[in-house]
C-alpha cells in the first residue's frame, strides 16, 4: 500500500517537472530578466539596471545559482569543455534546463521538508498537503521556473524544518544554530529590495 502511494507520487513529480519545464510562454518576464540568461547569456544583450554595477539593486546569487550552475555543470558534462558556453548550448536548453534544475530542487527543498512536517506517527506515504502541493498549478509554474520567489519558497520550507527540529530539541547545538543563520543570510541576499 505505501509503496504504490510513494511510486504515484514519484510520478505526479516526474510530471511536474517535466510537464513544468516545457510548458510554452512566461509567467512574467522578471523569469528572463531574473534567471540570469540576460546576464551571463546576453540575450538580450542588454543587462537589466537593476544588475548594473552603478545601481546594483538585486544579488547576483539567485541567478547564479538557478541558472548558471545548473548550465554550466551540463555544458561541461555535454560538451566536454569546447568552447564557450553560449556557443555550446541551443536557446531551448538555456530555457528549460534552469527550468528542470529549479523543479529538482524544488522537491529536495519544499517537498522532502514538507514531508518530515506534516507527517504523524501513522504517516506510511506521502501525506495530502504534498498531494496537495505537487498537484497545484503554482507549484507547476513558480517553483520550475528560475523566480527569486520560488528561491524564497525553497528556504522558507528549509527554515521551517530546522526551525521545528530546533524547537522541538532538548538542546540547542551550535550546528543547528548556525545552519539556520546560514539558510537566513541566503534567504535575504535572495532578494533584499
Amino acid at each position: 500500500f505505501k509503496r504504490s502511494e510513494w511510486i504515484n507520487y514519484a510520478i505526479i513529480e516526474i510530471i511536474r517537472i517535466a510537464v513544468g519545464s516545457l510548458l510554452p510562454g512566461y509567467v512574467h518576464p522578471d523569469e528572463f530578466f531574473q534567471g540570469g540568461q540576460d546576464l551571463f547569456f546576453g540575450c538580450p544583450s542588454l543587462i537589466p539596471w537593476e544588475f548594473e554595477q552603478k545601481n546594483a539593486l538585486r544579488s547576483i546569487f539567485p541567478p547564479t545559482l538557478l541558472t548558471w550552475i545548473p548550465l554550466t555543470l551540463y555544458s561541461s558534462v555535454a560538451n566536454e569543455g569546447e568552447g564557450t558556453i553560449t556557443n555550446k548550448l541551443s536557446g531551448l536548453e538555456i530555457l528549460v534546463l534552469p527550468r528542470i534544475f529549479c523543479g529538482i530542487l524544488s522537491l529536495i527543498m519544499v517537498h522532502a521538508p514538507l514531508y518530515f512536517l506534516t507527517r504523524t506517527s501513522s504517516t506510511v506515504g506521502p501525506t495530502s498537503t504534498m498531494w496537495l502541493l505537487s498537484s497545484s498549478w503554482p507549484t507547476w509554474v513558480f517553483l520550475n521556473r528560475p523566480f527569486t520567489n520560488g528561491l524564497e519558497t525553497m528556504f522558507l520550507a528549509v527554515l521551517l524544518q530546522v526551525v521545528t527540529i530546533t524547537l522541538t530539541s532538548p538542546t540547542r547545538d551550535q550546528i543547528r544554530m548556525f545552519a539556520l543563520g546560514v539558510l537566513f543570510a541566503l534567504a535575504v541576499f535572495t532578494r533584499f529590495t
